[in-house]
C-alpha cells in the first residue's frame, strides 16, 4: 500500500473502485451519482468550477451599490456590469420564488427570509445604481 496515493474527501472504499480526489466534483461524476430514475440533464445542473479564481464584485455591489467603483475596482468594461448584476439580481429572485414555492412552506423559515431579504436588498440596490423602473 505504499504506491497508494493519499485520499483526503474521497473515502477509502470509494478509492478502491478507481475515485480519486481530483475527479470527485466534476460534471461526470456528479451527474452519474444521481439515482439513474432521475432525469438529469448536465446543461440543467448548477455546477460552479471551485478551481477557479472568482470575481467578488456582486459581493462589492452588494455592500456599497455604486456602478462606478465595481467597473473601476474589479475592472469589468462597461455594459458587463449592468448584465451580469441584472443577471444576478434574477437568479436571486428565482431561487426566493422556488423556496416559496416548495411545500409545505414556513413563512418563518431562516433560509426563506434570508433569500427574500437578500433578494429586495440587491434589487433595490440595482435599480438605484442604474435607474431601473
Amino acid at each position: 500500500m505504499n504506491n497508494c496515493k493519499p485520499r483526503t474527501i474521497c473515502s477509502l472504499f470509494a478509492a478502491l473502485s478507481g475515485h480519486k480526489d481530483t475527479d470527485l466534483y466534476t460534471e461526470t461524476s456528479i451527474i452519474s451519482n444521481i439515482r439513474h430514475q432521475v432525469f438529469t440533464d448536465i446543461k440543467v445542473v448548477p455546477l460552479v468550477n471551485v478551481d477557479i479564481p472568482l470575481n467578488g464584485y456582486v459581493w462589492d455591489f452588494y455592500n456599497h451599490g455604486i456602478a462606478s467603483a465595481i467597473r473601476m475596482d474589479n475592472q469589468l468594461k462597461s455594459g458587463y456590469d449592468f448584465e451580469k448584476l441584472r443577471d444576478f439580481t434574477l437568479l436571486l429572485k428565482t431561487i426566493t420564488l422556488s423556496i416559496e414555492e416548495l411545500e409545505p412552506t414556513n413563512p418563518d423559515d431562516p433560509v426563506l427570509k434570508t433569500f427574500q431579504k437578500v433578494s429586495s436588498t440587491f434589487y433595490s440596490l440595482f435599480n438605484k445604481a442604474y435607474h431601473q423602473h
